[in-house]
This record gives C-alpha cells, structure tokens and sequence, in this order.
C-alpha cells in the first residue's frame, strides 16, 4: 500500500528549490515501511505550469504500487488588466456603449479578453464593466465605472453652525461640509472666500460641490470675526405683543421697535422672522373673521466686529384657552407624610411654555389641588383634583433588654419586649411568636414585629435568643500532638467545636507553629457557649529534623586528570530544608587527606594511573550528615588510544564499502580493527544496508585501553537513484552505470518446465545509452528442485 506524504496537490514557485514530501510504503506481508521511488521530480529549473510526480513501491515479491502528485509550478508574475479610457465614462440618456468592447491581458501570455456581460443601460446610476484575465494560474480583473443619466445635483451640507461668531486673533479651524450623490456617492468639494481671523468683519464662505455629469450644488457659511467691543440690543415695548381681537396694528401705531446701544455702523428693523410684520396693516383680528396668529421678530444691531440680536413674539387674535394636561387620573392616592408635586401642564396652540399655577388646599386626610393655566392673551383654563393622603410608612422597631438571655431551669423570664413607633404617631402593636419553656432545657427563640392602625408593619424583624438550663460545656473535636519536619509547610489541623444546645461554635486558637525552630510548640484551642461554659484543649507540636541534606556534585563523574597539573574542583552543591546554611566540606578518603591545598596537593603529585575517590560531606546542624564520591583518575593524556584510517571517509556513496579503521596502543602495544557502530540520523529502515534508500547515517568508531577511550565518527550518506530496484552487492557494478529491469525480480514458476527469464538493461550516467546485460550466470529449467533460485546480472564499465 502507498500513501502520499502532505497534499495529493501543491503549488511552487519557479527558480527555488523544491523539497518533495515523499510518499510511504507499507507491506504488511512483509512487515516492512519504507519510502517510495520518486519518478519525474520537480527543480528550480522546471518551466510553469501543472506538473506530475509519480510515486512507486515495489516489495522484495516484484509487487508494486503506484500513487502520482500534482505540483502546480507558478511563475510568481500575476497577469494585468488595462481599462479603457475614460474611466469613468460619463453617458447621457440614449447614448450607448459598444457592448463586444474587449481588451488587452498584459502577461507572460497575453490573451485577448471581453468584459464579463454586456451593461443594461436602463435606469439611471452607475455601471460596471469587469474584464478578466486569466494566466498561469492567476485570475486578474479590472473595473470600469459608467455614469448613465445622472441629472440630479449632488447633496451639499454644512457641517456646524451656518452662523459662527469668532474672537479675533484666534485660531478658526473652518469644519467643512460633505457632499453626497445619489449615484457617485460622497464626493470632493472646494472652498471660497476663506476667513482672515486677524481682521474684525463679516465672511461669506462658500462651498461648491460638482459630480461627473456636471450637476453642482452650492452652500454658504456666516463667520463673524468679533473685535471685542461691547454692543447691545434694547427691546421696546411688550414682550409678546398681542393685538387683541377687534384691534388693528395701525390703531397700535405698528411696531414699538428696538434701540440699538453702543455706537453701530448699521442698524437694521426688523433683519428677520417668521411672519411679515406688513401683513398686520388694517387688519381686523377678532373672532369672528380671523384666525389667531403667531409671529416673531429679530431685531440684530451689527458693529465693526461684533453683533446683538433680539426676538418680540407676537400673538394676534388669540381667543383659545390653554388646555390642562393632568398626566394622571383626577382622584389620586399620596403618602401622607411626603410632600406633593403636582404633575400637571399646560399646552397652548400659539405660545409654549405657559407654566401651571398649583395652590393646595390640604384636610384632614385629603387635600385638593387647583391647576391653573393663563396664556400672555390672558386666556384661563382651570381644574382641580382630590389627593387622598394614606400613611404608607412603616412604624420602627427597637428591642429592650439583651440577647441572648440565661436562664436556670424553672426560672421566671420577665420579658422587655420591644419599643415600637410610628412616624405618623398612631397607634401601633407588637406582634410576637414566642415559645419558650422555662422548665425545659433548651434554646428558644422570641420574634417581634410591630404593625401600625394602617396595617404597616415593621421592615425589620428581631429575635431575642433565650437558654435554659444550660450547664454543659461545649465539645471540641479531639487532635493528637504532632510531630513536623522542619522546614517543610505547616498546615493547622482542623478543630471544630459543638454545643448540644447552640450548635456549632466558632474556636480560638492561641501559639503559632514557627517551621525552622526545632523543639516543642504548644498550641491552645478554646471554645465558649452563650452560658460561658468554656472547653480548653491543648496539644504540642514538636519539630524535629529527621532528613539528611541533599548533595550534588557538580561537573563530570568520574574526572580524568592530567598528570602533574594543578587540580581545578568544580565543587558541589548541598541544601538543607530545614538548615538554611548546612556545613560544607570535602577529603580525600585514602590515605584520606582534609584541606583544600592538601587535596591540590596530593591529586597534583599522585602518579600516573592512580584513582582517587574525592568526598563530598554536608552536614545540618541537626548532625544529620550525607556523602557522595567523586572519583579522579589521573592520566596522560598524550597515552589515550588512537584512531587510525585507511583512507578519508568522511563522506560515502553507494556501493562503497565500509571506512576501514584501527585502535592502537603504543603502551599496551595494541594494534586491531574496529567495527563501526551504525547510528540512523532520523527514522530509517530497521536493518542498515549500503543497498537501502537515501538515509542519513552516522558511523562511529570507539577505541578503549584502560586509561580511557578515544571516539571519532564518520558521515554517511546513501545516494540512491529512484529507477533502481535491484540488491546489487559491492562488487556487481561500479559508479559507470546501473540496473534497471525489464520485469519483475521476483517470479513464480511452475517446477517441470522451462523457464525463459525476461532480462535486464544498463544505464550509463556519462552519455545516457542504456546496453543490454549479457545472460545470466544461473538457469531454471524443468530439473530445476523447488526453492529459490538467483539470477546474477553485472555491468561493465
């Protein structure tokens, strides 16, 4: 079975190498897994476009199996697509558009492309015209924007204030406007007329917005660049003015006009308004053929840099009372003890803000509300509602005496009770659930509440705990006395305390476990009832150090050291949980030696080929001591055995033989070969052989006297050709050329008749011509024994 390594399609990019994910054979016959041949690789060098990579396995039985992988080679370079000018294009209604329009690709391949379908023009709006362009594996396109009857101006707005008022010398940031076509969507705009912010005046800016079909639209801005001078507007006469019905505006000799205060350049009455003051002229407003009327009117005094402004209401012929909105039903309930808003309002047709005149009548448990409303046409409405005050406030409690209560057995309780009050200052009761039993022991509880004559009952509610002859003391849960190793975390054990009437109790504890100090702590555990019936209980924890420090030496184990040099220690390191500062020390064991110069010392003038064991001592203050050895042997180095090749094998290839290599000893006068030890670099086959697949090794040659042992390793790698199927041994064929079959290597044939073997050809690397292998050495024929049987081809250099 074959199976495919990564995606069964992938793309590359031409000029870089390509690192093909291989395919795995798995013959479960013959228990194996290996890689597949590879037929047709990819390479830097591989022309774009789709490419085939088969795969092959074959078992030691001439079966195969094939699997093949797409490799799209791409060349990196995306095809481009140039629209036609102009883009946009700007169409009229019954104008058209040649719909076979086509155009260029621009690519290694240039292909000539049509849009993707012709444009409707039918509606106005915007079109699109997509070209796409296909190559070497790219998809290109390019859009282009048709603008088809577009006759509507774009919409222009200001963003702000139409009319700004700026202090002169100050920085002005103008915040512009937006533009928005319905077909075109936002668009640019220019501005006109900018504001000097040094110079006192008035500024028109103007903005101007203009789409592709020529439609425009255009807005203005007010900037007043205000110098500072000071400049009022005085109002004459009434304020609103009414011109009642059957009254003319003549007869109120017109308009009583504005004064301008200060020393104005230009004085203008009135500048603006809602209504024409002219169309009051001879007028008759009464009820009978006039509506009423509201107007108003600016009147705006200009300076050098600076401008005020005042607005008159006037109402005429306003004959209709304002109307009461109560925002509520007529009759409504109130607290008694809050004060009362009214949440009535007014509403009249001509003027706003007209504000409610509430006066309050207040009863006994009731109060009327009278709501006024007057317009400035002094048109009145008026109504009233009934507010019936009910006590919703709850009375208070408070206990007399104390909780919890002591009792003996058969003793009277006379009991305080509560204190209740209400904010109203009406009567109230106490409401109690009590079930105590002076001739019982036991806890009761007594529960109070106090409710109010309007039925109002105490938010909070008390209970007064009462204890009957209680005269047990409470039980708390036994602990044994512990003993802690020092240095290690200590958690408190667990103690609980309970009484047989009150239950659960809380415990106190007294004394604290430090985990370094060595000896006995004693810990106290205390439990009281409410009837002060008190538990005690003690224990003892004792710490104590029981654990050896811990040593690690560091640096190699054994050391080889030269003979004659001075001895460099690498040390060691020793902890204690419980000893922060354990003591350190070392010696020599025989002939044991202390002191570090006399340790340098004697390792220095210790002979060749002595063995030293170096002791490592930490000892806590417990007396808890450990030891370790580090053992020394003293050498020379220039003795070591040697590695000695044949040849350079750092590097082989297939069908070499094996580095030949030998360990020699001058001293012991040691001359043999070595074997290598075959090291697989990753996962390889389970049996090494020079025939096997392109695997990395490593060969690695150990020579050893008893001073030591000398290493050195070699490379190798395993260069296989993918059309090689054969078990060619060492000396069957030689770097000229290779094998290749003409049918399977395993046959099956029937025993008693001939057999006609189906050949082999050589393939030579230097001028590719493959020749055929002469016969083979070995026959099958109808005598042939059943068995296996091999046949022999070899090629000549």
């Amino acid at each position: 079975m074959i199976t495919l390594k990564g995606e069964k399609s992938v793309e590359h990019l031409t000029n870089t190498s390509f690192d093909d994910p291989g395919a795995e054979c798995n013959d479960e016959l013959e228990e194996r897994i290996f890689d597949a041949m590879i037929i047709g690789g990819i390479n830097e060098f591989t022309p774009s476009g789709d490419h085939e990579v088969k795969y092959v396995c074959r078992d030691h039985s001439g079966n195969s199996a094939n699997a093949t992988r797409i490799v799209i080679v791409d060349d990196g370079l995306p095809p481009v697509v140039i629209v036609p000018e102009p883009n946009p294009l700007i169409l009229k209604r019954g104008e058209t558009i040649d719909i076979n329009n086509e155009q260029e690709c621009e690519s290694d391949h240039p292909v000539i492309i049509p849009f993707s379908a012709p444009v409707p023009l039918g509606d106005p709006g915007i079109y699109t015209q997509r070209y796409f362009c296909e190559s070497n594996g790219y998809v290109a396109h390019a859009d282009r924007t048709i603008i088809y009857d577009d006759t509507k101006s774009p919409d222009l707005k200001i963003i702000g204030k139409k009319n700004i008022v700026h202090i002169q010398h100050t920085p002005y940031i103008d915040k512009g406007a937006t533009c928005n076509d319905e077909i075109e969507g936002m668009l640019d705009y220019t501005v006109k007329n900018p504001v000097n912010k040094d110079r006192p005046g008035r500024y028109i800016i103007e903005y101007f917005c203009e789409d592709s079909s020529k439609n425009n639209s255009t807005k203005t801005r007010t900037v007043l660049i205000d110098d500072g001078k000071i400049l009022d507007i005085e109002l004459l006469g009434d304020n609103p003015f009414i011109v009642r019905p059957g009254e003319t505006y003549d007869d109120l000799k017109i308009d009583p006009g504005a004064v301008c205060l200060g020393d104005p350049d230009d004085y203008t009455l009135p500048e603006s308004g809602t209504g024409d003051p002219l169309t009051l002229h001879g007028v008759i407003r009464d009820s009978t053929d006039a509506q009423p009327a509201l107007f108003t009117h600016v009147y705006t005094c200009f300076g050098k840099g600076t401008f005020a402004s005042v607005t008159r209401t006037i109402i005429s012929g306003d004959v209709t009372r304002p109307k009461i909105i109560l925002n509520g039903p007529q009759n409504i309930d109130h607290p008694e003890f809050e004060p009362y808003i009214d949440s009535a309002e007014c509403k009249d047709e001509l003027e706003e803000g007209v504000k409610p005149l509430v006066s309050i009548v207040r009863g006994k448990s009731a109060l009327t509300a009278t709501i006024i409303c007057t317009d400035s046409s002094n048109n009145r409405n008026q109504t009233s509602r009934q507010v019936r005050l009910i006590d919703t406030t709850p009375p208070t409690i408070t206990l007399n005496g104390h909780t919890p209560v002591i009792l003996e057995i058969g003793q009277n309780y006379d009991d305080p009770e509560v204190e209740c009050t209400d904010p109203g200052g009406g009567d109230v009761s106490i409401i109690k659930r009590d079930g105590l039993n002076i001739n019982a022991k036991g806890l009761y509880k007594i529960i109070y509440q106090c409710r109010d004559s309007s039925g109002n009952t105490s938010e909070e509610i008390i209970t007064r705990t009462i204890i009957v002859g209680d005269k047990d003391k409470p039980i708390i849960s036994p602990v044994a006395d512990i003993e802690h190793e020092r240095g290690t975390t200590f958690v408190y054990p667990k103690v609980t305390c309970r009484d047989d009437i009150e239950g659960p109790l809380d415990v106190m504890r007294q004394g604290t476990v430090d985990i370094y100090s060595l000896g006995p702590v004693p810990l106290e555990y205390t439990c009281t009832d409410s009837s002060n019936n008190v538990r005690i209980m003690s224990i003892q924890v004792t710490i104590i150090d029981s654990k050896r420090p811990r040593i690690v030496i560091f640096g190699d184990n054994p050391i080889f050291h030269e003979v004659g040099k001075r001895f460099a220690d690498p040390t060691f390191g020793c902890s204690d949980v419980g000893d922060r500062s354990p003591e350190r020390s070392s010696y020599i064991r025989e002939p044991r030696t202390t002191g570090a110069n006399n340790i340098n010392n004697y390792i220095r003038n210790a002979p060749l080929d002595t063995s030293i064991d170096l002791v490592y001592r930490c000892v806590d203050e417990s007396g808890n001591a450990r030891e370790k050895t580090r053992n020394i042997l003293v050498i020379d180095s220039n003795k070591l055995p040697k590695i000695i090749f044949e040849a350079n094998n750092t590097k082989l290839e297939r069908h070499m033989p094996l580095p030949e290599a030998r360990c020699v000893d001058e001293r012991e006068a040691l001359d043999e070969p070595i074997t290598p030890t075959i090291i697989p670099n990753f996962e390889a086959e389970a049996e090494f052989s020079f025939e096997s697949r392109v695997i990395d090794y490593t060969l690695e040659f150990t020579c050893t006297n008893d001073k030591g042992k000398t290493v050195a390793k070699t490379g190798y790698i395993s260069q296989v050709n993918d059309q090689i199927t054969h078990k060619i041994t060492n000396h069957d064929t030689d770097d000229s050329g290779r094998l290749t079959p003409d049918a399977k290597l395993l046959n099956r044939h029937v025993q008693g008749s001939d057999y006609e073997d189906d050949g082999a050809l050589c393939y030579y690397y230097t001028n590719g011509e493959t020749q055929a292998v002469p016969d083979p050495t070995s026959t099958v024929d109808a005598s042939t024994p059943i068995g296996m049987h091999f046949f022999r081809y070899h090629c000549n250099a």
